[in-house]
């Protein structure tokens, strides 16, 4: 007997003797396939890494979005510019571990040149526009943590869709005790959406769940009568 024929008796024999062990391993290997399909959409999600380090001496936000990064400045000398200095920003950034940007220096431009050191006037600096390949332009988990600096530094505004997933982040060293470095670490984790064919899986095994149980309460009816 060939190989085939023998693999068929033996598909036919299971059937014959065991159909109530079948008929219950149908929808268990339908839930396995939509784990395995919701596990693949959720595989798409990244983790970004931003990490900026910059010279602080009153109050400025840093504004991040997509790629692009910008200074907002407030209070006291301009990100960089302390007593007549014109100090680089430096930026990192990675994907999933993996560097793209590695201490990329970048000098704002301001509306005066050094050692004008713009105190106290409420302005913007020039925008990086090379920061790549950018921050998420969807739904992400953010965090922020201080690797250098002593004061204050915190989110103003978080990324969302209303928003067009705009960051802005907040040093505050007025306090003081003159300028300082500050380095910080921005971590994007996005949250991709399932995708259609898992959910399509999942009401497709809601409807075979519940039309099972119909068929089974139906049998047992039949079985009484």
């Amino acid at each position: 007997m060939s190989h085939l024929a023998t693999s068929l008796k033996r598909s036919r024999s299971f059937h014959k003797e065991s159909p109530g062990r079948w008929k219950t391993a149908r929808p268990f290997t339908l839930l396995i396939l939509v784990v395995l399909f919701a596990l693949a959409a959720y595989a798409k999600a990244a983790t970004i890494v931003v990490t900026v380090t910059a010279l602080i001496d009153g109050r400025d936000q840093l504004i991040l979005q997509n790629n692009t990064m910008q200074w907002h400045h407030f209070d006291y000398a301009a990100v960089g510019r302390h007593e007549g200095r014109n100090e680089p920003t430096t930026i990192s950034l990675s994907v999933d571990g993996v560097a793209k940007m590695s201490l990329v220096e970048w000098i704002p431009m301001w509306s005066a040149p050094p050692p004008n050191e713009l105190n106290g006037l409420n302005i913007y600096s020039s925008v990086f526009n090379q920061l790549l390949p950018g921050t998420p332009q969807e739904a992400s988990i953010t965090s922020l943590s201080i690797l250098e600096g002593s004061q204050s530094v915190s989110f103003i505004q978080r990324p969302l869709a209303i928003n067009n997933y705009t960051s802005i982040i907040e040093f505050n060293d007025n306090a003081p005790l003159g300028s300082q470095f500050y380095t910080v670490q921005v971590v994007y984790r996005t949250v991709p959406e399932p995708s259609v064919a898992a959910i399509i899986l999942v009401a497709t095994c809601g409807l075979w769940q519940l039309f099972s149980g119909r068929r089974s309460a139906h049998s047992n009816r039949h079985i009484r009568t």
